[in-house]
């Protein structure tokens, strides 16, 4: 029997639309979690608590009556970056709480990631998590609330490129992130969404396309370099002229019903283009079900170095 319940109102006296159901993912005897539990249910929110992220990866495929998660990293069964995919893939729309400091996974998170989560930082108390919670369910709430102001183009096209050994996918993010809200009627969360797609896309691109790196290797830890396989060949390649001066690129294209990516990759094209039969666990297999899971449309061309991925506006 599941241990979930509702909350009924929200902190201020205010009606929740977002905070009814509450996952805590937490190991065992952390105080922190404790304290949480406390909170929360003086709130009069109601939780389930795991004790896994295998556990919760289970719970969140089975039940879609979550609508926030509270994950503690200290639960260590999988690698966190790699668990924030995961819920991501499953649920695009679902809030994460990560119960630590962002000052801790700056050069980890990466864009993709980053816009998706947000932080209880420490010391831990009681107003800082009602703030946070309250800050969710504002943002929650404006989901529906479309941009009044009209787009100012019916239609818009840009074209650029950009060399691996000069690829940031943080400053792309937000020249994007600028032309979105600019240019489309699309709120906070449909925008961020669409950019963890695009950006999904762009690093697949750059990391198994022009630097031809396999997923695999980031299990493959090297004692003596202190390094991941990956990540000691994804230096000595962007050292390399002939992956360095690869080029990836990228069309944007808004228009009134839709906002599509096209990113081509100078790769030699990934082997299959089934996004329904990736493997379970797998790395990049992961991202993929994550992009289709968050646009409508994703194709790839014939030899597998170009990806259009499509979102529909829908009114």
């Amino acid at each position: 029997m599941k241990n979930i319940m509702r909350c009924s109102e929200l902190f201020l006296n205010e009606p929740t639309k977002l905070l009814k159901n509450i996952l805590v993912i937490s190991a065992n005897g952390l105080k922190r979690s404790v304290l949480l539990n406390k909170t929360l249910k003086s709130n009069g929110c109601h939780i389930e608590n795991i004790k896994s992220c295998k556990d919760a990866i289970y719970h969140l495929e089975t039940t879609r009556d979550v609508n926030l998660v509270l994950y503690d990293p200290k639960t260590q069964d999988l690698d966190c970056v790699e668990f924030l995919k995961i819920i991501r893939s499953i649920n695009p729309e679902l809030e994460v709480i990560l119960i630590d400091s962002a000052s801790n996974y700056d050069s980890n998170l990466g864009g993709s990631i980053s816009n998706a989560i947000h932080f209880l930082e420490p010391p831990f108390n009681d107003s800082k998590l009602e703030e946070l919670l309250f800050k969710i369910d504002k943002l929650e709430n404006q989901k529906e609330v479309s941009i009044e102001s009209e787009p100012l183009v019916n239609h818009l096209t840009i074209d650029f490129s950009v060399r691996s050994r000069n690829f940031h996918l943080d400053t792309i993010n937000l020249k994007l992130e600028d032309l979105l809200r600019k240019y489309t009627k699309m709120n906070y969360l449909e925008i961020q969404n669409v950019l963890l797609a695009f950006q999904e896309t762009v690093q697949n691109a750059q990391e198994h396309g022009n630097l031809a790196l396999k997923s695999e290797w980031k299990e493959e830890f090297i004692v003596k370099d202190n390094c991941t396989m990956f990540e000691k060949a994804m230096q000595e390649r962007l050292n390399d002229a002939l992956y360095a001066d690869r080029q990836i690129n990228i069309q944007v294209t808004i228009d009134q019903s839709f906002v599509q990516f096209s990113v081509e990759d100078e790769g030699s094209g990934v082997a299959s283009f089934d996004i329904d039969d990736e493997k379970v666990g797998a790395i990049h297999g992961l991202g993929l079900k994550m992009i289709k899971n968050l646009m409508d449309e994703v194709r790839f061309n014939q030899r597998g170095n170009r990806v259009t991925i499509r979102k529909y506006f829908y009114t």
